[in-house]
């Protein structure tokens, strides 16, 4: 009877172990990612302030040199300003 408890004890310990090893792997890049926003963000900041350039130019600029998840970001954010000036245009 020991010896089943202390199996059953044991498989507990791995298994929830084994979990918190599962839902840590999902938020390792995450630091990266953050840093990479900000190393953007920064980006961003420089050239509306030095550069006479559009905005969804410096979009499109900081997401062809960014990660994936990063570029992701400021695409979407261009697509959604070049759709908008379309649309006030038409109105």
């Amino acid at each position: 009877m020991f010896i089943i408890k202390f199996i059953i004890y044991i498989s507990i310990i791995c298994i929830s172990s084994y979990i918190g090893v599962l839902y840590s792997k999902k938020y390792s890049n995450r630091v990266k990612e953050l840093k990479e926003l900000k190393n953007s963000l920064n980006i961003l900041k420089t050239k509306i302030r030095f550069t006479y350039e559009p905005i969804p130019e410096i979009f499109a600029d900081i997401a062809k040199n960014s990660n994936f998840q990063i570029s992701k970001i400021f695409e979407n954010a261009k697509n959604y300003m070049s759709t908008i000036r379309c649309w006030r245009s038409m109105g």
